[in-house]
């Protein structure tokens, strides 16, 4: 429940009414945009869709390849405006399948969706602590099932033609080199603004920024500023999760991956667990929250330490009030349960693993990211060669 928020002029407001305006004046505005998308660069773009292609996409789906969605979707999902899961559309398939099958029938022969079908829940889930306003919220749709079965149907038949669509340089997030002179800068711009012009996508420069050596002057960073409109980003950071850095890797850049761990423990009630259900925890919720770190970051050996622990002292019922003895030593603990272990996974063995697969994929792989690294490092890697 939001008791207030903080308007675009600054003010706060606190009734439903003003709360309610607000909401739909910063959705609307963010969603909305007057440009229209420019075709002055789409020559740029080789097509790569064979007619064959676009027969497969715009093919009438049988009741066969129907029923396989549905069946292959999430019948626990969450529901719709309309109240229906996918167990709705499983359990009663043979009573509505036929009807079913029309309505997607209708939707690919052009007909215009009604709006029992297209309305959605919209959630607000808090992208901080203690949101101020609805640009701290992260917006959630809860769509009806049809209509989720709609995109699954095209998502599944897009899927055989994205290789062609995507290519190797085409990520989520983008990073830029350049000098910092005022002349690249501005080629970079117009670079960027031809493509917003272009594809309709507009920059967030709220999340956007710049990162410079220290001993960059002062003057240099107001031309970059001045330029760009990006403000000043500061090492370390945060990027796709893992943190980027200059010089010696310490402990406290990860520290918001054990906070999270000791935030989740304190959010269970540890009394009332038995020792079974913490092994059961330990081992499918909290190991697996450092996970995406060890998959490529560099960690101390001190994090481990600290990870490790923090799961100990949960098992034993220790806190920052009262500590408990730990029968077992944690690395005791790791063992396989043939071994007189519980068969949890040590950090460290993990992140070796996931180290060993990153090297793999590098000597084997083909993407442009080990292109890169061995054009830039000059290595040439035989069959023949160790590790």
């Amino acid at each position: 429940m939001i008791h207030r928020i903080k308007a675009a002029n600054g003010v706060w407001v606190e009734s439903d009414a003003d709360i309610a305006r607000e909401a739909i004046a910063y959705f609307s505005d963010l969603f909305s945009g007057t440009s229209v998308p420019s075709s002055d660069m789409l020559h740029l773009i080789p097509p790569v869709i064979s007619g064959e292609d676009n027969k497969l996409l715009e093919a009438a789906p049988t009741i066969e390849e129907v029923h396989r969605v549905v069946k292959e979707m999430d019948g626990d999902s969450a529901a719709g405006p309309d109240g229906f899961t996918g167990k709705f559309f499983t359990f009663a398939s043979e009573v509505i399948a036929q009807d079913v099958h029309a309505a997607v029938l209708s939707f690919f022969c052009g007909a215009e969706l009604p709006r029992f079908i297209t309305s959605t829940s919209l959630v607000l889930i808090p992208k901080v602590s203690s949101p101020q306003d609805f640009s701290q919220f992260r917006l959630i749709s809860l769509c009806n099932f049809f209509n989720k079965l709609l995109s699954r149907i095209l998502a599944d038949r897009l899927a055989g033609i994205l290789p062609k669509l995507i290519s190797p340089q085409q990520t989520d997030d983008v990073l830029i080199f350049a000098n910092g002179s005022a002349s690249s800068l501005k080629d970079i711009m117009q670079v960027l603004e031809g493509y917003q012009r272009c594809s309709g996508q507009l920059i967030n420069a709220q999340k956007s920024g710049y990162l410079t050596h220290s001993s960059l002057a002062p003057a240099r960073r107001r031309v970059i500023e001045r330029v760009t409109g990006f403000v000043l980003q500061v090492f370390p950071i945060r990027y796709l999760g893992f943190p980027l850095y200059v010089g010696r890797c310490k402990s406290s850049y990860f520290g918001e991956v054990a906070q999270a761990i000791l935030q989740r423990i304190m959010s269970w009630k540890s009394k009332l667990l038995s020792s079974g259900g913490k092994i059961v925890l330990i081992k499918h919720v909290l190991s697996a929250i450092p996970v995406h770190l060890l998959s490529a970051a560099v960690l101390p050996r001190l994090v481990f330490d600290i990870l490790e622990k923090a799961c100990s002292n949960f098992l034993w019922g220790s806190s920052p009030d009262k500590t408990k003895f730990h029968w077992i030593r944690w690395s005791q603990l790791c063992f396989q349960v043939e071994e007189g272990g519980v068969g949890f996974r040590r950090l460290e063995d993990v992140y070796t693993a996931f180290s060993c697969k990153l090297w793999w994929s590098f000597r084997t792989g083909v993407s442009v990211w080990v292109a890169f690294l061995r054009a830039k490092y000059r290595l040439l890697l035989r069959p023949g060669d160790g590790w």
